[in-house]
This record gives structure tokens, C-alpha cells and sequence, in this order.
């Protein structure tokens, strides 16, 4: 389903080296229970577009971009909207601003 093995060879030799390599195992088992909402999240993330970002920026929130056209842009939105709702955010993905429904310091 996931495969985690391109993030475990980009944390290899830092901190986190150890907990990537478990990571797919824990990935594994957790996928194996189910959930009733998988097939639509994994329907979505099908539908998102194939684009690399030449733009990431972690410290001021997520926001990932890169040239593309406003037809690529409509194909992200409407993905990432068969994602919601979402629990946390903001995030700027590609243009698309996806806002939180929940915040957790609201409580």
C-alpha cells in the first residue's frame, strides 16, 4: 500500500534513522485493521496530481509549491478536498490554501 522506504533512506545517518526503519512495520499492522474511511482517502490521494515542489517550507507551517498551470491546480483542489475534513493546518499545498475545521488549542 504505503511505501515508506524512500523516507527511511532519507533519514538514514540522522536521529531518526532508527524510528524510520520501524516505521513501515508499525504502518503495516496498523493498515491491516482497516478503516472505513480508506478506500475514500486512498481514492483521493490517487487523484492528486503528479507534481514535485520546488518550494517547501516546514518552519512557517507546511506549504509546498512549484510552477504549475490553473488546470493542475483545480485537479489539487479537488483531491485534496476528497481529504476533508481536515484536523489540523493550515497547510498551502500547491496553491490550494486547505484550512482546518478543528483546532485542538480551542478546546
Amino acid at each position: 500500500m504505503i511505501d515508506l522506504s524512500p523516507l527511511a533512506r532519507r533519514l538514514a545517518g540522522t536521529p531518526l534513522a532508527d524510528w524510520a526503519n520501524t516505521l513501515q512495520r508499525q504502518l503495516d499492522k496498523k493498515m491491516e485493521k482497516g478503516h472505513g474511511d480508506l478506500e475514500r482517502w486512498q481514492s483521493a490521494l490517487d487523484a492528486l496530481p503528479k507534481i514535485q515542489p520546488t518550494e517547501v517550507d516546514l518552519l512557517n507551517g507546511l506549504t509546498l509549491d512549484t510552477d504549475c498551470d490553473a488546470e493542475t491546480r483545480a485537479q489539487m483542489r479537488t483531491a485534496l478536498m476528497g481529504l476533508s475534513p481536515w484536523r489540523k493546518g493550515p497547510f498551502d499545498l500547491f496553491g490550494v490554501h486547505v484550512d482546518t475545521e478543528w483546532r485542538s488549542d480551542w478546546k
